[in-house]
């Protein structure tokens, strides 16, 4: 489970869907991200404590995708994110 980083906004501008710093070392306008319409469904299902497994249902139900595809790339985004420090590892408890 992953949660997002409370260093991180998302803003839409002029069409566009980004993932902007606000905080901290993350606050440089080189580490914005612009998100596509599947990647920002996904920043919308990382509210909560959710699984990747239920994100991907969630994604499944919402477009046209093979399951397997959707898997492989939901967890390269994942990763993508997780490596730009734009999502954490969820508390549980």
């Amino acid at each position: 489970m992953y949660q997002r980083a409370t260093s991180v906004v998302l803003r839409r501008v002029a069409g566009e869907v980004l993932l902007v710093p606000v905080a901290g070392a993350l606050a440089d306008l080189q580490r914005v991200f612009a998100l596509d319409e599947v990647g920002a469904a996904i920043w919308e299902h990382l509210d909560g404590p959710r699984t990747v497994a239920q994100i991907r249902d969630a994604l499944l139900d919402r477009f046209e995708v093979a399951a397997d595809e959707l898997e492989r790339d939901l967890g390269q985004f994942l990763e993508e994110l997780r490596s730009a420090e734009l999502i954490l590892p969820a508390e549980t408890g």
